[in-house]
C-alpha cells in the first residue's frame, strides 16, 4: 500500500519536532512497533517516560493503561516502569498515547513556513502532514524542504508534486493540450520533484489549470513517478453526475502508469445524485479485488471549501481569474 511507500528511503519526510510542540507531541509518539519495542535494560535512565496513559497501539487490541519510555527518539520500553528514571516525565493519565495520525489531505504547504508549530494539527494528534494535494504545490521541492529545515516544523512533512502547478509553470493557464516539448518539460519537472523527495503526484481535474489536461497527459506524468515508488492522488474530474466516469479515469491512470491511486475527499457534491457512492465504492472494492492498489479519504462533515470558479465553465477561466473578471466586466 502507498502508506508504506510514503516512507521509502528515497522519499523525504521532514521530521523536526524541535519546537515547543515537541512536549505535547510526545503524547502521540509513533508506536508502530509497540509489540516489539527496542531491547533495553528497563533500569537504564531514559529521555522521557509517559506515565499512566491509555495506550492504543494500532493493532486492534483493546487499549490498556501503561507507561511508555522513549530514548533517542525511539520507544525503548512499555509496561509498568515506575522505577525507571527519566529526564522528562509526563503524566498522561486521562489521555491517549497512540501512533501519531497521518493527515493524508493537507494544504499546509501554503502556510507552514509562517505557522511552523502547526499546533492546530499537533493538538489533534496529527504528527505527519501530506501536503501538495489537489494539484497545487511548490514546483521546487528541494527549496521547499530547505526552507522548512531552516527553523524546523512541529509535525513531520511529506509533499506531493502538484500537476496544476507544474502545468502552470510550463504553459500558464491556457486551456490547450501541451506540445511535445511542453509535455517533456513537465515530465522533467515531475521527475526532479521526485528526486528531491516528493512522494507522488497530485491532480485536481475539477478546476483549472488541471481541468485543461486530458487523460493522456496525466498518464505521461504519472509514469514518471513509478521508479520512485510514488503514488497518484486525485481530486477527480467530477464529483457529481459524472463521478462514475471520473473514478474510472482515475483507475485507468493508475493501471496504465502502474502506480497506486488515492481518491481525495471522496463524496457526492450534487444532492440530485446522492447515493451514487454505492456505485463508486462497489467499483473501488471490485478494483481492489482485481489487484488495483486504490484507496480513498473522506471528510466527516457536510461542507466543502472552494471558490466561485468551481461553478463556471472551466474554459471561461483561461488566463486566470484576473482575465476572467475582465471578460465578465466587459459589456461586449
Amino acid at each position: 500500500m502507498f502508506l508504506q511507500q510514503m516512507f521509502a528511503p528515497h522519499h523525504t519526510i521532514l521530521s523536526m519536532l524541535t519546537l515547543p510542540t515537541r512536549r505535547f507531541a510526545l503524547l502521540f509518539a509513533c508506536l508502530a512497533y509497540c509489540g516489539t519495542a527496542a531491547n533495553t535494560n528497563a533500569a537504564d535512565p531514559c529521555d522521557c517516560v509517559l506515565r499512566h496513559g491509555l495506550l492504543i497501539d494500532g493493532s486492534g487490541k483493546p487499549g490498556r493503561v501503561t507507561d511508555v519510555a522513549i530514548s533517542n527518539g525511539r520507544i525503548v520500553a512499555i509496561g509498568n516502569l515506575k522505577n525507571l528514571e527519566a529526564g522528562v516525565e509526563i503524566n498522561a493519565r486521562g489521555k491517549v498515547v497512540c501512533p501519531g495520525f497521518i493527515d493524508l489531505h493537507s494544504h499546509a504547504d501554503r502556510g507552514i513556513l509562517k505557522f511552523r508549530t502547526a499546533e492546530n494539527y499537533i493538538r489533534q494528534g496529527v504528527t505527519t502532514l501530506l501536503c501538495g494535494n489537489c494539484g497545487s504545490s511548490p514546483t521546487d521541492i528541494a527549496t521547499f524542504f530547505r526552507d522548512l529545515r531552516n527553523g524546523g516544523t512541529g509535525p513531520n512533512i511529506a509533499i506531493l508534486v502538484g500537476h496544476g502547478s507544474v502545468r502552470q509553470k510550463v504553459m500558464g493557464r491556457r486551456p490547450v493540450p501541451p506540445t511535445a516539448d511542453q509535455l517533456q518539460e513537465m515530465k522533467d519537472l515531475v521527475r526532479q520533484a521526485m528526486r528531491d523527495g516528493a512522494v507522488g503526484l497530485s491532480t485536481s481535474l475539477r478546476y483549472g489549470p488541471g481541468s485543461y489536461a486530458g487523460t493522456e497527459e496525466i498518464v505521461a506524468l504519472a509514469t514518471e513517478i513509478k521508479p520512485f515508488g510514488g503514488f497518484y492522488a486525485t481530486h477527480m474530474r467530477d464529483e457529481g453526475t459524472r463521478i462514475v466516469e471520473a473514478l474510472e479515469e482515475a483507475l485507468v491512470i493508475g493501471r496504465r502508469a502502474e502506480i497506486p491511486v488515492h481518491v481525495s475527499h471522496h463524496k457526492i457534491s450534487s444532492a440530485s445524485v446522492f447515493g451514487l457512492t454505492r456505485q463508486t465504492l462497489a467499483r473501488i472494492d471490485a478494483a481492489r479485488r482485481n489487484g488495483v492498489d486504490v484507496s480513498l479519504d473522506q471528510y466527516p462533515y457536510g461542507a466543502g471549501s472552494g471558490g466561485v470558479a468551481l461553478y463556471v465553465p472551466q474554459r471561461s477561466l483561461a488566463g486566470g481569474l484576473v482575465e476572467f473578471r475582465k471578460r465578465v466586466a466587459d459589456p461586449k
